[in-house]
């Protein structure tokens, strides 16, 4: 299952986001030899003020995946955010324990830099869409040929206390 979720007013907020992410000063990048900025090598209490802001502008959208997967519980495990210049790549790779990876699109100049997911056609995302898929699925950012900057902010979640349906349609049938 691949579910894409249109964030409204997303122009304002990735304005918000990319500000907030401008603050970020991360000493270990240059342990990162594919990316040319993240947060994810930076220890959890290192300040991201962007990630307050990015999850108030999310919880609404995910208690709708959440109904969507019959769940009435979710929780998020992480959250990092990457930027992509020329010649910028992200290998092939899953999301161990987790159940699904979210990408969100703060910057996307062009369609080609789109996530891949293995064994999918194209994904159809735009700039200010959150991408949401099985943790399992192999996927990948593809090297970036532009002279423009790709910017997401990717989390894990799980979804939880499954709602079952089935069983209140039976009862009502009774």
């Amino acid at each position: 299952m691949i579910i894409i979720t249109k964030i409204k007013n997303s122009k304002k907020i990735n304005e918000d986001l990319l500000k907030l992410i401008s603050k970020i000063n991360n000493p270990f990048l240059e342990n990162i030899s594919k990316v040319s900025n993240t947060d994810w090598s930076l220890p959890r209490e290192h300040k991201r003020e962007y990630l307050n802001y990015f999850f108030n502008t999310i919880k609404p959208y995910m208690d709708k995946i959440a109904l969507k997967l019959y769940s009435k519980k979710w929780n998020i495990h992480n959250f990092w955010f990457q930027q992509y210049l020329k010649s910028d790549k992200h290998t092939w790779h899953t999301h161990p324990d987790s159940q699904f990876t979210n990408v969100y699109f703060v910057e996307l100049p062009d369609e080609s830099l789109i996530t891949q997911i293995l064994g999918h056609k194209k994904i159809k995302v735009k700039e200010g869409d959150l991408l949401t898929f099985p943790a399992y699925f192999y996927h990948c950012s593809p090297i970036n040929k532009l002279n423009k900057r790709k910017t997401i902010i990717s989390f894990n979640s799980s979804f939880y206390d499954f709602n079952d349906k089935t069983k209140k349609t039976q009862e009502v049938k009774k």
